[in-house]
C-alpha cells in the first residue's frame, strides 16, 4: 500500500492584535486634545483662520494612524512609528520657530568656507555712525550689514557685482578710487579708448595711466551702491581693488578681530 502524502500545514502568522486598542487610544489622544485647545483657546480661537489649521493636523493625524491600521500593524510598531513622525514634526517645529538664528549660523559658516562671500550679520550699532544718525533726525538708525571675513593671506576679498558682472576686489584702504583691472572692466561693459587715459596713479612699479569711469551698479551682497567712481588701469595679475571712496559711500565700516563689517 502506498501511503498517501500528507497535507503539507501551512503555517499561518497569527493575527495582530491590538488594533482596536489603537483607534481607542488615538481617539483618547484626539479628545484630549480638543478638550485642552477648547479649554485654553476656547475664546480666542477663530473658526475662520484657525479652523482650517486645526482640520490639517486632524486629517495628517487620522492619515497617519489610517495607514498603520490598514496595514494590520502591531500596536507597539504603531506606536514607535507615531513617536517617529512625533519627533520629525517637533524638529520642524524647533527649526522654524528658530529660523533665524540658524540663519545666522549658516551664514556664518559659509563666511568661514569662503571668507571672500559678503555674509549679513546683525547690526550691533557703529557709535560714532548712531551718534551722527541719532544728531540728524533725533533717534538711532540700527539699519543693515554684512561682514567680509580676512583670508588666510591677511587680505580682505570680496564677491562683488558690477553693472551685473561678477567679480572679485581686493579692499584696500590705501586705494582712493576702486580699480577695476582692463578684463574685469571688459567683463562689466566698460571699454575705456586710448585718449580716456588720462589720470596719473602712483603704483608700486612707478606712475601709470588709468581712465576714469563711473560704474552703474555695484552690488556687495544686499547693498547696492549707483553711479560709483572707479578706474580702469592695467594691474598686476589682473587684480581689482575696492577702494576708499567706496567704502566710504556706506553709513559706516569697521575692521575689528579679522571681520569687515559694512552698514548702511
Amino acid at each position: 500500500m502506498i501511503p498517501k502524502p500528507r497535507p503539507d500545514h501551512q503555517e499561518q502568522e497569527p493575527r495582530p492584535s491590538g488594533g482596536g486598542w489603537l483607534w481607542v487610544a488615538v481617539f483618547a489622544v484626539l479628545a484630549a486634545l480638543l478638550g485642552w485647545l477648547a479649554s485654553e483657546y476656547g475664546d480666542d480661537f477663530d473658526w475662520g483662520s484657525d479652523g482650517p489649521r486645526l482640520g490639517y493636523v486632524l486629517l495628517l493625524l487620522v492619515l497617519v494612524v489610517s495607514s498603520l491600521a490598514l496595514r494590520r500593524t502591531q500596536i507597539g510598531f504603531a506606536l514607535k512609528s507615531l513617536l517617529a513622525w512625533a519627533a520629525i514634526g517637533l524638529v520642524i517645529v524647533i527649526g522654524y520657530s528658530y529660523r533665524a538664528e540658524l540663519k545666522a549660523v549658516w551664514y556664518r559658516v559659509a563666511g568661514e568656507l569662503d571668507t571672500s562671500r559678503p555674509t549679513p550679520v546683525e547690526t550691533r550699532g557703529d557709535q560714532r555712525a548712531d551718534d551722527r544718525d541719532s544728531g540728524r533726525d533725533g533717534r538711532r538708525s540700527e539699519g543693515r550689514a554684512l561682514a567680509i571675513r580676512q583670508s588666510s593671506d591677511g587680505h580682505y576679498y570680496v564677491n562683488v557685482r558690477v553693472n551685473g558682472s561678477d567679480a572679485r576686489l581686493l579692499v584696500d584702504t590705501g586705494a582712493t578710487l576702486t580699480v577695476l583691472s582692463k578684463y574685469q572692466a571688459e567683463r562689466a561693459g566698460i571699454f575705456p579708448s586710448p585718449g580716456e587715459y588720462t589720470a596719473n596713479v602712483r603704483t608700486a612699479s612707478g606712475i601709470a595711466k588709468a581712465a576714469p569711469v563711473r560704474l552703474n551698479t555695484l552690488e556687495i551682497g544686499d547693498a547696492r551702491l549707483q553711479n560709483v567712481r572707479a578706474l580702469v588701469m592695467d594691474t598686476p595679475a589682473n587684480t581689482s581693488v575696492l577702494g576708499i571712496d567706496t567704502l566710504q559711500q556706506f553709513r559706516s565700516y569697521e575692521f575689528r578681530d579679522g571681520v569687515l563689517t559694512l552698514r548702511w
